[in-house]
């Protein structure tokens, strides 16, 4: 229903005016209750600031919030003042005008321009208290008068007019449109927002239908909708969600058995989703009699393919088989022994087994002479399996001959070994020989750092054998030292070795002297560094004192030599600094304190 009210009010400018009473109105019925007049006493400067402006307050329909208001121009018997352009008016009631910052300006006199949307009912903004009935607004109306206006009083014809709401809102889609996902991932929806013009943002009314099964490859629909305080539903705004599927599928195998085993072993395929086997007829199983692979292909429902491989390796049905055996340590390609009471028997097989039992028999009586009893498994655990056990063969020492031992074995698949195995056994006395590396006597330098040479040896049965070396050398003693090497064989036949390192000094046997710089002269007073050479090179003690030696002792070279012939003399520190005390010949000697009697010398003139 559209509700319209025409009044006809005078203003004065220059004036200040009063109004009459409120119109009468009822409950729902658009209606003035009061009009205040905050300014009618204007200045015609074109300024809204020193123009006219009323405060209305209006009671308006709860159902009925769109408002239009009109002017008429203002006259007067000095003139007219046109409002097109100089009147406008706001609420605070309202979503669009609420402040004169966006107040409706009045475009045309007596025609109803554009609308006031009010708040709904229920914002706080809206009066609603039982003293007056409807809805209570406020409407600010401001006039401006052009310059050059006349001075008077002035009248106008206004209306105020409201409408039911029937705008819808506006859904707008976040997001986009469409949205692809790949099939079994989580879909979360971006949603939607509502907008109207009368209440404002209603996003909580904004309401989805429609689901995405994301397990179903698919082109899937979301509708979202809302409606205003009004009723008005919104125009549907749609999403396109597609569910594909680009992944291929990939499978995991299980198996019947993992442990080792003599028997068939059946693979079987779990894919990551339902699939179709393209290969092995279809099936998701399939039976491996030996050791091997298998590749299972398949494909899901969008075409996507894939495969996995199945492998056994735990499959034996191959009986063990013994590698190697011995007696006392020895393996089968040399000469075994039994040389006394005590008997060790030594077997590989060719993969890990289980030895259960081990019997040791001579085979021209089938005597027994020694049983052994196990049940533990290789300890070792790689591809070979070894095993050794020691005891007292029950008969005493043997003979040469042919003995045979019976294996019983089972390997981790279930496979036995029960046999005999036989080997010629002959008597081995003889010890190792030992070969010395260098001589076996040498003398070595005293005070020099001295390392064995070692030795080798070699067993007629065992081949090479280990060296041990016993004895120690004290480098800083002279002296006669001996290193003793030991060998022994597997059955503990023992040879021996030695080797005499003598431990001597090294005696000087030569020494030349001579002046710095091959200095012959000094001058008189003056001093000179003397300086050997001593031979060889190793001596143990290099070490020499020093002694002048000239024709007058007591006056020329107190504490030297007496030496005839020679005139001249000096002193000489026990480092070798001469230094010249008479003009004339002298004799500087070295000599070695290793006790050697070695000695060098050289004749210096003083000038």
């Amino acid at each position: 229903m559209n509700r319209n009210l025409l009044f006809l009010f005078p203003v004065f400018v220059f004036l200040v005016l009063g109004f009459s009473a409120p119109l009468a109105h009822a409950d729902g019925v658009l209606g003035i209750t009061t009009i205040s007049a905050e300014k009618t006493y204007a200045q015609a400067d074109g300024d809204f600031a020193h123009g006219w402006k009323w405060v209305f307050s209006v009671t308006v329909p709860s159902n009925e919030p769109v408002l239009q208001m009109k002017f008429g121009n203002w006259t007067s018997a000095s003139g007219t003042i046109p409002v097109a352009g100089n009147v406008r008016f706001y609420s605070a009631q309202s979503s669009n005008a609420a402040s004169v910052g966006s107040a409706i300006s009045v475009a045309t006199a007596d025609t109803y321009g554009s609308v006031i949307n009010l708040l709904p009912s229920t914002n706080s903004a809206f009066d609603l208290s039982t003293s007056t009935a409807g809805r209570q607004i406020q409407i600010t109306v401001e006039a401006r008068i052009p310059m050059g206006s006349v001075g008077g009083s002035y009248t106008t014809n206004y209306g105020i007019s409201t409408t039911p709401d029937t705008t819808a809102p506006v859904i707008t889609l976040l997001g986009t449109s469409p949205v692809t996902i790949e099939r079994g991932t989580a879909y979360t929806d971006a949603g939607a927002t509502a907008s109207d013009t009368i209440d404002g943002s209603i996003n909580s009314s904004v309401v989805l239908s429609g689901t995405v099964t994301v397990a179903s490859i698919g082109t899937y629909t979301l509708s979202y909708n809302a409606s205003d305080l009004a009723g008005n539903a919104a125009t549907t705004v749609t999403r396109t969600v597609v569910v594909q599927d680009t992944i291929a599928p990939t499978g995991t195998i299980g198996y019947s058995t993992t442990t080792p085993t003599n028997q068939n072993v059946t693979a079987t395929l779990t894919p990551s989703e339902p699939v179709t086997v393209t290969n092995n007829s279809g099936a998701t199983t399939t039976t491996f009699t030996n050791n091997g692979s298998f590749t299972f292909q398949f494909a899901d429902v969008a075409s996507n393919t894939g495969s996995t491989t199945a492998t056994v390796g735990n499959i034996d049905k191959i009986v063990p088989s013994l590698t190697s055996f011995s007696l006392n340590g020895v393996v089968q390609d040399v000469a075994v022994n039994i040389a006394s009471t005590t008997v060790a028997v030594a077997l590989a097989s060719s993969e890990p087994v289980n030895w259960l039992s081990v019997k040791v028999e001579k085979q021209i009586d089938a005597s027994v002479y020694k049983i052994f009893q196990s049940g533990v498994g290789c300890e070792d655990g790689g591809s070979s399996c070894a095993k050794t056990w020691t005891g007292d063969v029950s008969q005493g020492v043997r003979t040469d001959g042919v003995y045979r031992v019976k294996v019983h074995i089972k390997d981790a698949a279930g496979n036995e070994f029960n046999d005999y195995i036989s080997k010629t056994i002959t008597v081995d006395t003889t010890a190792p020989v030992i070969t010395i590396t260098g001589n076996t006597s040498i003398t070595h330098d005293f005070g020099t750092t001295y390392t064995d040479s070692g030795a080798t040896a070699s067993d007629t049965r065992d081949g090479a054998v280990s060296v041990v070396s016993s004895g120690s050398v004290n480098v800083n003693a002279e002296g006669d030292y001996t290193i003793t090497y030991t060998a022994a064989d597997a059955l503990g036949n023992t040879a021996t070795a030695t080797r005499t390192v003598q431990v001597r000094k090294v005696l000087v046997t030569s020494i030349t002297v001579t002046g710095a710089n091959n200095a012959t002269t000094i001058s008189l007073n003056g001093t000179l560094q003397m300086s050997v050479a001593v031979l060889p090179a190793n001596a143990t003690n290099k070490s020499v004192s020093w002694i002048i030696g000239c024709d007058n002792v007591t006056n020329n070279c107190p504490g030297g030599e007496n030496v005839g012939g020679l005139d001249g003399g000096g002193t000489i520190t026990s480092a070798g600094l001469l230094t010249s005390i008479d003009l004339g010949n002298m004799r500087v000697r070295a000599i070695a304190v290793d006790g050697s009697g070695v000695s060098g010398s050289v004749i210096i003139i003083a000038q």
